[in-house]
């Protein structure tokens, strides 16, 4: 049987601020694992203008979501130009922009919603993007992880995910992949997947030494981030199984991204133990 262990992260809306003279939302929230030990999470910051949304990072608020694009609309977006060897210090931000192709209504709770599928039609100054796509909907927000790179020398701004479950006065939505598996928003530890599934990445042994084990049907890439969500490694597989040496890494926990040949991809937490 395959197991998938899960961790989460639970977000709030604290209070509000004002910014610049913007009425803007605090937003916090802290990381649980599967051995049930919590740590806290660091302070975002919002505003609302109209139908769009912005987040503020190093003194400057930047674009998130634009509820009221209409297809073939052009978005800009930012990733962040850092120095990893001097505290991980910001040299600025790239703008990245992003074609709307597809607008769709969905219905939640009886509740109609607006679903946005972009793409990405300029990376600036050359570095790749891991998605070249953005989607994101209405209350619910990424569909995918938001804006990553494939470099040492940028990142994205923030490291907003999909969310597994999203709740307020007006709907209450769990996503269609914590649906499959009859999981509720809190859990956290192993899920227990269907027995030579090729579809179920199967990662082991995890605690890893010096080598983890990467098996699934058709495996695309694989990317590794710490838990500040900075890419540390990646590489290009085109196969079904990985041995994956991960001797260079201090112990200490990651997240494994794996993308798959059809487009999606999947997370893993892997602990690194020698």
């Amino acid at each position: 049987m395959n197991h998938e262990y899960l961790n989460h992260e639970r977000y709030y809306s604290e209070r509000d601020t004002v910014i610049d003279g913007y009425i803007c939302q605090v937003v916090t929230g802290h990381f649980r694992d599967a051995t049930g030990a919590q740590s806290p999470l660091g302070m975002n910051i919002f505003r609302q203008d109209g139908d769009r949304i912005y987040y503020y990072l190093e003194n400057q608020f930047h674009l998130l979501y634009d509820f009221g694009a209409s297809v073939n609309d052009t978005l800009v977006f930012s990733i962040k130009k850092v120095n990893y060897s001097v505290s991980d210090s910001v040299l600025g931000f790239i703008p990245v922009k992003c074609v709307v192709e597809n607008v769709e209504h969905r219905v939640i709770d009886g509740k109609e919603f607006k679903a946005f599928f972009t793409k990405v039609i300029l990376d600036f100054e050359g570095f790749p993007l891991m998605w070249r796509r953005y989607d994101y909907m209405e209350k619910i927000g990424n569909l995918h992880v938001f804006m990553e790179v494939i470099s040492d020398e940028v990142t994205a701004a923030v490291y907003f995910r999909e969310l597994r479950c999203y709740q307020d006065e007006i709907i209450s939505n769990r996503s269609d992949w914590f649906q499959q598996y009859g999981l509720e928003c809190d859990h956290v530890g192993p899920i227990v997947g269907i027995a030579n599934s090729e579809d179920i990445p199967r990662v082991y042994p995890n605690p890893a030494n010096d080598l983890l084990h990467i098996e699934m049907h058709g495996i695309a890439a694989i990317y590794i981030y710490d838990m500040t969500g900075r890419l540390i490694f990646s590489q290009n597989i085109g196969a079904d199984f990985m041995p994956l040496d991960t001797s260079f890494l201090p112990n200490g926990a990651y997240i494994l991204r794996i993308n798959h040949m059809d487009g999606k991809s999947s997370f893993h937490k892997i602990m690194k133990n020698n």
